[in-house]
């Protein structure tokens, strides 16, 4: 385990400011600060495989860059659809952007977007968000369900999906 007594993060928050992710335990405790690339410096969402060993971070510049565990750059590939990416979540093979563009706001599929490390990758399906999120931030996946996250006005909501899109 790369972490210190093998903890490892329960959930990620990107800063621009600070240009790091804050990778945080289940019970709020921070674990680690990984430091971003120059170019990686409006991150949207970060997410991880289960061993930590493998981190993702997607930017306002609509690229998805991949670091170690170690928060060393392993490379970047651009999406190519016209997304304002707000979040992302993997399997370990696939990455699904939450995604808020001009036609409405969905969850696009890129198969093998978490071994790419370059170039450009269009979507492999998408399904659109029930239109009850109105202010969906963040997504997230066991591979077997996404859930999306919508930050409401009093109270925030989990929306669950399966890998097809069905809530």
């Amino acid at each position: 385990c790369a972490l210190p007594i093998c903890m490892l993060p329960k959930f990620y928050v990107p800063d621009s400011d600070a240009k790091a992710i804050f990778a945080y335990e289940e019970d709020g405790d921070l674990v680690t600060v990984t430091g971003l690339a120059a170019e990686n410096s409006q991150p949207r969402g970060a997410t991880s495989n289960q061993t930590g060993n493998s981190l993702w971070v997607v930017d306002a510049n609509k690229k998805v860059y991949a670091y170690d565990g170690k928060g060393v750059p392993l490379g970047s590939w651009t999406l190519g659809f016209n997304s304002s990416p707000l979040g992302l979540a993997t399997d370990n093979t696939d990455i699904w952007i939450l995604d808020s563009d001009s036609g409405g706001k969905a969850i696009r599929r890129y198969v093998g977007g978490a071994v790419r490390r370059a170039g450009s990758a269009g979507p492999i399906g998408a399904f659109p968000l029930d239109p009850q999120l109105s202010n969906p931030v963040d997504v997230m996946t066991n591979g077997t369900y996404i859930w999306v996250l919508n930050d409401g006005l009093t109270t925030d909501q989990i929306f669950v999906y399966n890998m097809q899109g069905d809530p």
